[in-house]
């Protein structure tokens, strides 16, 4: 399996765990990764503790690792070992991706991504980019759009207020948000930079 990665040789590889359950997949992640002198994995594990030992024995600049691995508690532990977290998962839900990139992980891609996906993911997350699979980058930037707050019901009135006729509910104080205020920005708190991974 060939992947058409530039490789510089003057640049240090990216040393990586991987992490996975199914045999095959951990497998084939680890022989396609081996094959190219831009990566070095330097162990893999089939469960979080185990996955968790290999980070703090190894000391690797990725994990790849599945998000039924544990889930969003073995990410956090791994990202306290000092490793950055690449997920490498079919769950696509919102919420699982908003969940793994809260517990620290830097990316996020299908396991039916192509091999030149994942190495280009893997590099991102080592250069400290927030990397994500194509169908999930516009998903969260619709995710993080601010939303308008509309209201929906009326100020209550005063006694006065209501014998006056034609009198028009109070108006809100409360300023309009200007461009560039911190309210009509999106709210994209861990990083400014998404970056899609095109094959």
């Amino acid at each position: 399996m060939e992947l058409s990665v530039d490789e510089d040789p003057a640049e240090s590889p990216v040393s990586v765990v991987v992490a996975d359950g199914h045999p095959v997949i951990r497998g084939g992640l680890r022989a396609m990764l081996s094959a190219q002198t831009r990566y070095r994995v330097l162990g893999d594990a089939d469960n979080a503790r185990d996955t968790v030992r290999a980070v703090t024995v190894h000391r690797p600049d990725v994990v790849v690792i599945d998000l039924d691995l544990g889930g969003v508690a073995a990410i956090a532990e791994i990202r306290r070992c000092g490793a950055r977290v690449l997920v490498f998962t079919m769950a696509d839900e919102d919420a699982a991706i908003i969940s793994a990139l809260q517990a620290g992980a830097g990316g996020y891609i299908r396991k039916d991504a192509s091999p030149e996906q994942i190495a280009r993911a893997i590099c991102g997350v080592a250069a400290g980019d927030l990397v994500l699979g194509p169908p999930f980058a516009a998903r969260l930037a619709e995710l993080l759009l601010p939303v308008p707050t509309v209201r929906t019901e009326l100020p209550d009135l005063t006694a006065r207020e209501r014998q006056t006729p034609g009198h028009h509910p109070r108006r809100s104080h409360h300023p309009r948000p200007r461009s560039g205020h911190p309210q009509s920005r999106g709210r994209l708190t861990r990083r400014q930079k998404v970056n899609a991974v095109k094959g």
